[in-house]
Parts: structure tokens; sequence; C-alpha cells
């Protein structure tokens, strides 16, 4: 409860200092944090090499091979 005097602030302060509230706060940026990058992902495109025939789905890939995946393709639901 808040104290005559206090300002909001002090009070949202004071809990956020108590090491359960922390523990919470932390866990719901983390979450934050991961969500974002998951929505915009710092690298648009991931390349990569065959070291041996692949197959993706029907389509089978000789070693050697590069491909190309676009990262915010995969964050999105269809």
């Amino acid at each position: 409860m808040m104290n005559s005097g206090e300002s909001g602030f002090d009070y949202l302060l004071s809990l956020l200092l108590q090491s359960n509230h922390q523990n919470k706060l932390q866990d719901n940026v983390t979450m934050v944090l991961y969500e974002v990058l998951r929505l915009y992902p710092p690298a648009v495109e991931i390349y990569r090499h065959t070291c041996k025939e692949t197959k993706v789905g029907d389509i089978s890939l000789p070693p050697g091979d590069w491909c190309r995946l676009n990262a915010t393709d995969t964050s999105y639901p269809s």
C-alpha cells in the first residue's frame, strides 16, 4: 500500500526491488524480447550450403548447392 507523500514511481520501484517481483519482471521482459526477435529477426536471410545430398520436401538438393531461407517468412503463420 502506498504511504502518503510517496509517489507512484517510488511505490512501483519499491515493488520491483523485491526479489519475487524481479523474477516475474525478468521472465516477462525475456518473453517480450524473444517475441520481438521472432517477429523481427536481426538477419533477414539465412544461407546454407549442402555438404551431402539433401531432400527438402519434394526437392532434392545435390552436394555443394546453396539454399536461401527468408527468416521473416518463418516468423508468421501461413
